[in-house]
């Protein structure tokens, strides 16, 4: 055992102090839980016996408590018991009077041991050999200090559980329990005991050991272990270590070498075998092995070994656990296609032109190391992240930014040639399409950045005295309308339920036809299933976040390829998706209620867009002398759009203008809604300019914000007297009105 103690030196702590574990000793939690007490620092327990003597408790408090810190010094525990008694009620000690006795010298006989007799033990030596040794049990962790224990295999006792406990990353104590018990088997001696079998000594390296060549696929397909899956993956970490030791054994490598691959091979079964596949019990072992791995780092980082087995297979073991490839370096950005030969040479020039500027002896060492700059350099412009590396040289710096921008040209130019190919009709590969959309939408992500960066440097762009004339004409108009703005909902609003019914089926109108839905879809889909079953706790959960959430998740965004124009898809968190289709269902009615909007908005809920076309070209027609042209006079019709109308709202004067109709909760909301991150992939930018238009809401604000400018550019004059008088539900019919009939269309061409 002392032997076994000293070779496992290396790996056991050399903490023999047991004060170092203070409030990490169950034992101490037990005793203080029996004696009522509580360690300081440490848990409280419930007392397990709670009639206690009252004459007990002042002198017996601090000497418990030292008991059960201190376990270890029990056996001092009559002097400290009795020194604390003493401290403590100095009147509770028996102080007995003794006299004094004399005695006379003169008196005694001189006492003296007969000839012959000796200490005891003065024959036996006082230390040996092996004297330290044992002392040093003595103060040795489990398992070192037991002379027996219950039957285990040898390769089960924890030699290291200790010093485990102590350092590795799972310090916690899963599971324990008394022993099974069982019975000592040994299946050697019983056959070994029978006239059947012999035995005889034979070095295991030499016990049918023959090299052979590797399998081919045929060969290996048709000697497959059929379901013995597990027994395969045995043989290989067999054969792994079996190839180390003989490697060892030809001299190809030194001892330390072949530690170094035993350790790396035991420490990483999981990756280079595949048996928790089969027996996921397995995963107790290997977090065993890991547990050792730990151990054996620790010790040495902190120094204490002259030589280590540490992870590496640069030397001839190497090739045994990593196979052919073990030279190959990993690369920091991989490609899962063949890159084109524009590419290929232009890395391979500028890799020319890094050599030719470096020194002789340092080239091949810094030029795998440009080559990850280089990839990371174009990963960052793909991005559209900023690339600095603090250190790197000026022209090897300017030479990376110069092959970043010839790639770059390269790169745009052929998504835009494969997309003029696609919107031809051209014969295109599909994975070309997916890739021009890839390219199309970083293109797209990377200029809708640089407006909201411009707008962050250089906004606003509305000047104070444009948003104050905006917002006076905008109130003038209500009030001229005596319009009422939309108020909160409240708890008890007698719509809620209709409109969330609304909200829940315009939400499922889009998932009629999907076949295949992805996570997120399913997320939804079950969300409005539960608000289909609790419409109150839904109602009420929307109502609160209306109120008080204006920190949202990210949304994603996609665009749709429909060849000759793409769409973008906004993909919003589930929860958020619900309560913003509730929204849009609330304003539009109390909108349509309060005859926000007037009737030259087309189309409108009023009448269908057949009907609307109808009219118009009734009320053309039926205007006098229209068709007269005896004068060379001629009928024009003008038409017009707002360009990037979507792009260019400004958040900051849209809230304003948006509380002149709704209640500031719902402005903020509405506001800080389109206040969020973009995100596509690895990039992502927050929208400070311009409104989303994935929202389920945007409709009814971009009608808002499209009647403030059909106010700026009519004048409130001529809108009211196309609005006509304010509190009336006039006709749908814009040109229907007789006393506007002449006046109409030639007052839109001329503010036109």
């Amino acid at each position: 055992m002392a032997t076994l103690h000293r070779l496992a030196g290396q790996l056991l702590s050399d903490l023999i102090d047991r004060n170092y574990f203070y409030l990490f000793d169950m034992e101490s939690f037990f005793t203080a839980k029996a004696l009522n007490m509580c360690i300081p620092g440490g848990p409280k327990f419930e007392p397990l016996y709670r009639d206690m003597e009252k004459g007990d408790e002042a002198g017996m408090s601090l000497m418990t408590l030292i008991n059960s810190l201190f376990g270890h010094l029990s056996e001092q525990s009559t002097e400290l018991h009795s020194l604390i008694s003493t401290i403590i009620d100095p009147g509770s000690t028996n102080k007995e009077r003794r006299e004094k006795k004399t005695f006379d010298e003169e008196e005694d006989d001189v006492f003296g041991l007969p000839e012959g007799v000796g200490p005891f033990l003065q024959d036996t030596q006082l230390y040996t050999d092996t004297t330290a040794a044992g002392i040093s049990l003595l103060f040795a962790p489990r398992p070192f200090n037991m002379r027996s224990g219950r039957t285990r295999r040898a390769e089960d006792i924890p030699l290291c559980q200790s010093g485990i406990r102590n350092i590795a990353l799972r310090r916690i104590q899963l599971k324990f329990g008394p022993p099974k018990a069982q019975k000592k088997k040994h299946l050697f001696r019983s056959l070994q005991a029978t006239k059947f079998f012999q035995t005889t000594e034979l070095d295991w390296a030499e016990a049918g050991l023959q090299p052979v060549k590797t399998l081919t696929t045929k060969k290996r397909k048709k000697s497959r272990l059929v379901m013995l899956f597990i027994f395969a993956e045995i043989l290989r970490l067999t054969k792994l270590v079996v190839d180390a030791n003989i490697q060892f054994r030809l001299g190809n490598v030194d001892a330390f070498q072949l530690a170094d691959g035993l350790q790396y091979t035991f420490s990483h079964v999981g990756q280079l075998t595949g048996m928790y596949r089969y027996k996921y019990r397995l995963m107790r072992q290997i977090r065993m092995c890991k547990d050792l791995k730990h151990l054996i780092y620790y010790r040495s980082i902190l120094g204490q070994w002259g030589k280590d087995p540490d992870v590496g297979s640069g030397h001839q073991c190497g090739g045994q656990f990593e196979g052919r490839h073990s030279k190959g370096v990993a690369k920091t950005v991989t490609k899962q296609r063949v890159e084109s030969h524009f590419d290929l040479e232009l890395r391979a020039a500028v890799m020319h032109d890094v050599l030719d500027a470096m020194p002789e002896g340092i080239k091949q060492n810094k030029a795998r190391t440009i080559l990850q700059h280089l990839s990371e350099a174009w990963r960052c412009w793909k991005a559209n992240i900023p690339w600095k590396v603090p250190g790197l040289p000026v022209p090897i710096e300017n030479m990376i930014l110069r092959y970043v921008k010839s790639k770059a040209d390269w790169w745009t130019n052929v998504a835009h040639y494969n997309r003029e190919r696609i919107r031809r009709g051209a014969t295109v590969d599909k994975t070309v399409c997916r890739k021009n959309l890839g390219r199309l939408t970083r293109l797209w992500l990377k200029a809708e950045q640089e407006r909201q960066h411009n707008y962050l440097k250089d906004g606003p762009y509305v000047t104070p005295e444009e948003a104050v004339a905006i917002y006076t004409t905008t109130v003038h108009w209500l009030e001229s309308r005596k319009f009422s703005p939309i108020p909160f909902p409240p708890l008890s609003y007698k719509h809620d339920t209709k409109l969330l019914i609304l909200a829940l089926e315009r939400l499922k109108e889009s998932y009629s036809v999907a076949v295949r839905l992805n996570q997120l879809q399913r997320e939804e889909l079950g969300l409005i299933e539960q608000a289909y079953d609790n419409p109150h706790e839904a109602l009420s959960r929307i109502k609160r976040h209306l109120l008080t959430q204006r920190a949202f998740k990210e949304v994603g965004i996609e665009f749709m390829d429909l060849y000759s124009y793409l769409i973008p898809v906004y993909e919003i968190e589930p929860l958020e998706k619900i309560t913003d289709a509730y929204l849009d269902q609330y304003l539009w009615y109390e909108g349509d209620k309060r005859h926000l909007f007037p009737n030259w908005i087309k189309p409108a809920d009023s009448e269908p867009p057949p009907l609307l076309v109808y009219k118009w070209c009734q009320g053309i027609n039926n205007l006098q002398s229209i068709w007269d042209t005896s004068e060379g006079q001629c009928v024009v019709m003008l038409q017009t759009k707002f360009e990037k109308f979507f792009e260019k709202i400004d958040l900051t004067m849209l809230n304003r203008l948006l509380r002149l109709v709704l209640d500031h909760n719902i402005a903020d909301y509405v506001t800080a809604k389109n206040n969020v991150v973009l995100s596509y992939k690895d990039m992502s930018h927050t929208n400070s300019y311009g409104l989303i238009r994935g929202l389920q809401f945007a409709s009814f604000v971009v009608q808002y914000y499209g009647l403030v400018l059909d106010l700026l550019l009519l004048g409130l004059t001529r809108a009211s007297e196309i609005a006509g008088p304010p509190r009336c539900q006039m006709s749908s019919s814009l040109i229907g009105q007789q006393r506007l009939r002449l006046g109409i269309l030639s007052g839109c061409i001329l503010d036109t």
